[in-house]
């Protein structure tokens, strides 16, 4: 099932917690459930005139997370999202 069949059988739900042009910041640990949520909303965005932003803060507490920071912020702007990072 890809983002956008998940985002329309999630539909009710969504539509219930965001009212339409709210503003959604989707916080990314760059895993899989936060990259996908990401993908949820924005195929939904579209639809309710939700403004989606994206933000990530390395506690740097495992090895290689600057990596994964910089991994996530390239998937972010190949989707055209706004992107906060931190340190």
């Amino acid at each position: 099932m890809g983002p956008a069949e998940l985002a329309t059988r999630l539909a009710p739900v969504l539509d219930g917690l965001l009212p339409p042009g709210e503003g959604v910041l989707v916080a990314c640990s760059g895993g899989a459930d936060s990259t996908c949520l990401l993908h949820v909303l924005l195929a939904r965005a579209a639809l309710r005139g939700w403004r989606i932003a994206a933000a990530h803060f390395d506690h740097r507490l495992r090895d290689g997370s600057g990596a994964e920071q910089e991994r996530l912020a390239g998937i972010v702007a190949s989707l055209g999202v706004p992107f906060e990072a931190g340190r």
